[in-house]
């Protein structure tokens, strides 16, 4: 925090404030499915692997996979949780890019 102006200061809280804000919300998602789950006599399934996920899990056209937090990684997941009508490229599969 010391090499930060206050002005940069400002914009980082901004941004720790909002992932934090997301955060929570993601585990209010996960709690209300769990929730969920145990109402209709299921579980949850959190016995999962962890990426690269195998095939099945998820549409073949779609590739993930560990990759540096980086414009491009950005970009895909941008591409990936685009609405349906949202004409955004996509800059291809994670783990494919000639930058890795």
């Amino acid at each position: 925090d010391e090499d930060l102006s206050a002005d940069e200061l400002a914009v980082v809280e901004r941004w720790r404030k909002s992932l934090l804000g997301l955060c929570i919300e993601e585990m209010v998602h996960l709690a209300q499915v769990s929730n969920l789950l145990c109402a209709l006599g299921s579980r949850a399934h959190f016995n999962r692997p962890n990426l690269p996920l195998p095939p099945g899990y998820h549409p073949a056209s779609i590739a993930l996979g560990l990759a540096p937090f980086d414009m491009p990684t950005l970009e895909h997941f941008i591409y990936l949780e685009r609405p349906e009508d949202a004409h955004v490229p996509d800059t291809g599969p994670i783990g494919t890019r000639a930058s890795q």
